[in-house]
Formats: structure tokens, sequence, C-alpha cells
């Protein structure tokens, strides 16, 4: 049986993920620093609690890469106050560029498919509620960090205003809708720093800030800078 590594995720989520998957693929949760036999392995879930801890997420990141044979996503639950968290939903954050086929596809199809995830006709919050809005605000930037640039473009897709969507997202998330664009593209920017040789400059632009100001924010995020971080951990030399 096809293999699917859950890999550092909180209980809840691996507990969620594993009723949608066990029943026709084998499932394994490993633990950051876990180094065991990846055997039938077809695809790997990273989990994301939004920490931005750089030591947990460079550790995540430096698995994936040695592993990149392998497709993988990162997995992230709903980023939500804790009074509005009374079901399981997650994001996919796909970081590879090639197109799956086969197993891993089918693993793909079948958490999209599931109850849990946002874009699924089965996803229990009703499309009117503005709960189910801010959701898809959430999950807009989560999967496509490099393409929502502002509030706006994103008012734009739920075809809502800024100041709506400015103060409902912070009221039912419980952070504000720029930190968590910030947080979602400063860590598609870590794994890009960390498995490739793109010039950090591009790496800037394409997060969507000018170079200087996209070190300042990575500091402020990570606690250190982009090229300390490349320098600490050299894949590439």
């Amino acid at each position: 049986m096809a293999k699917v590594i859950i890999y550092s995720t909180p209980k809840a989520l691996f507990d969620g993920i594993a009723n949608i998957l066990a029943s026709h693929f084998s499932i394994e949760y490993w633990q950051v620093g876990e180094d065991q036999d990846l055997g039938e392995t077809e695809y790997i879930l990273a989990g994301c609690d939004y920490a931005c801890s750089l030591d947990s997420c460079v550790k995540k990141f430096v698995f994936l890469y040695k592993n990149k044979q392998i497709p993988f996503s990162l997995i992230r639950p709903l980023c939500l106050k804790e009074s509005l968290e009374s079901f399981f939903g997650f994001y996919l954050s796909t970081f590879l560029e090639q197109p799956l086929g086969g197993v891993p596809k089918k693993i793909v199809e079948a958490l999209k498919a599931s109850r849990g995830y946002p874009g699924s006709s089965r996803f229990p919050v009703p499309r009117y509620r503005p709960l189910f809005k801010i959701i898809e605000a959430q999950r807009e930037i989560a999967e496509k960090p490099t393409q929502i640039r502002n509030l706006l473009s994103v008012a734009k897709i739920l075809r809502c205003s800024r100041p709506w969507l400015s103060s409902k997202f912070h009221e039912m998330s419980g952070v504000r809708f720029q930190t968590f664009l910030i947080k979602m593209r400063c860590c598609y920017a870590l794994w890009q720093i960390l498995s490739s040789e793109k010039q950090i400059k591009n790496i800037a632009l394409e997060a969507g800030y000018k170079p200087l100001y996209f070190t300042q924010l990575f500091c402020l995020l990570f606690g250190k800078s982009p090229q300390s971080i490349r320098s600490a951990y050299p894949l590439f030399s």
C-alpha cells in the first residue's frame, strides 16, 4: 500500500488527515529530526502551525529538500479564533512546480474532495456566511502567496469591500490580514532561499517586496537575514 508521511503536525490535524486517507493509503507520523526509511512513500504532508519558528521551519524545509524526489505540500489548519473552531479544516500549500500524476494526484484529490478542505463542495460552512469569506481569503493567501498582492486584490476575488475584509479578517482570525500575508510570503521565500540558487533580491521581488524592505520583514519574522540563513545552510555547496 502506498505510504503518506504526515510530518510534524498537531495531533488534531494528523487525526483529521488520517481519517481522510487511511482507507486507501498507509499513514505514518514523523516528527522533526526523525530519519526513517521512506520506503514506498508517495507523498509528504508537512505541518505548519503559523509559529514561524526558524529552527523548526528550516529543519522541515531541509528534510523536504533532501527528499525532493517525493512530492509534498505544507498542510495548515484554518487560522481562526478558538471560539470559531468547531470543525476540522485545512489548507494545502504546494511549493513544487511539476504537475502531479498517479498516486500523488489521487492523494491530493482525496484531500481536496473531503469535508475538511474549503474548496470542496462538502465543506460545512455555507458560502453565504462571513466566516466562509475569511476562510477563503486565508486559502487564497496560503495557497497563492506570490500571486496575492494586497488586501484589495483579495477583496475583489471575494466581492467585498476592503474595510469589511480587513475588519472581519482580524475579528475572526485573531491576526491582521497584512500579518497573515507576510507570514505566507516569507514562508515561501524561506523555502526558495534554502532550496534554490535564486538571487535573494529576485526572491524578494517575487514575494511582492523591495529587497531592503523584504530583508527587514524577514528579520522581524525569523530573527535572521535571508543571506545569513542561506550561508548557514549551503545546500548547493
